[in-house]
């Protein structure tokens, strides 16, 4: 019976490393060249490594948006962000009442407020969080959607210069990562365009460090494209964290495997 549960045992971690091992050759074939950029990317922010690699985020947020007319609209949100599964909940308390969200990627989210909310304010908050999502995945994108490298290249972007990994069309709409050449952290993402004058959006990122030394985004700033510049300089989205928790999932070792083993006779 004990030989048994060896045998089993050992068979699954072999499975597991074979999977593990399938996993990160897709990984390598969809960075491409851009695989050294975001590898270093996400261990200089501690997202990968000997802990595991992070997989879900609890913060709290003051989420900004802004409507057409340029009015700033604050709320204080609860967020859960599942990056693994490629969703964010989100609830707020408000003094109309409170409200609850759920995006999801390939769905168009569902929002339930308890008091009679705007058609534009719920497009508009949804349109938000979806955002917000794809944005603090940032490099972790690589890891848990199908986000394929098409160019890596050196470019200089309003003075400053960045390493550039442009993306191919998928349903994110991300163009373009742009990393600190030093830090190796993600700095800016286009999402719906590229160049001046486009239809997109520029994430500018500032980060903070958490108690565990993993670095988080602070503030992501969301502006509209320029006219003659990349980054604009017309507000649409703004998001400041506090009270992160990260959650990670690590690979169970083959000791530990072995270690489950039963002892029945």
């Amino acid at each position: 019976m004990r030989r048994a549960w060896w045998l089993v045992l050992v068979a699954a971690a072999a499975g597991f490393a074979g999977g593990c091992a399938g996993r990160a050759s897709r990984l390598e074939a969809r960075l491409g060249p851009a695989d050294k950029t975001v590898r270093e990317s996400l261990r200089s922010m501690g997202w990968i490594g000997e802990e595991g690699e992070v997989r879900q985020v609890q913060a709290h947020a003051v989420l900004t948006t802004y409507d057409e007319a340029g009015g700033a609209h604050h709320a204080h949100v609860s967020m859960d962000i599942d990056l693994a599964g490629r969703s964010l909940r989100a609830h707020s308390q408000t003094p109309q009442g409170p409200w609850k969200a759920q995006v999801r990627e390939g769905t168009a989210g569902s929002l339930k407020a308890d008091f009679e909310m705007s058609l534009a304010r719920r497009e508009r908050l949804l349109s938000a969080l979806e955002t917000v999502r794809i944005c603090v995945g940032g490099p972790a994108n690589f890891l848990f959607t199908d986000e394929r490298v098409r160019q890596t290249e050196r470019v200089e972007v309003q003075g400053k210069a960045w390493v550039r990994v442009a993306v191919q069309p998928n349903v994110r709409r991300t163009m373009a990562y742009y990393f600190d050449p030093h830090s190796h952290l993600l700095r800016l993402l286009t999402i719906g365009a590229d160049r001046p004058a486009g239809e997109g959006l520029v994430a500018r990122y500032e980060y903070m460090m958490l108690d565990d030394g993993a670095a988080f985004p602070r503030r992501i700033t969301l502006t509209r494209t320029g006219r003659h510049v990349l980054v604009g300089s017309e507000a649409v989205v703004e998001v400041t964290f506090s009270q992160v928790r990260l959650d990670r999932a690590d690979p169970l070792p083959l000791v530990n495997l072995l270690q489950l083993r039963s002892d029945d006779a």
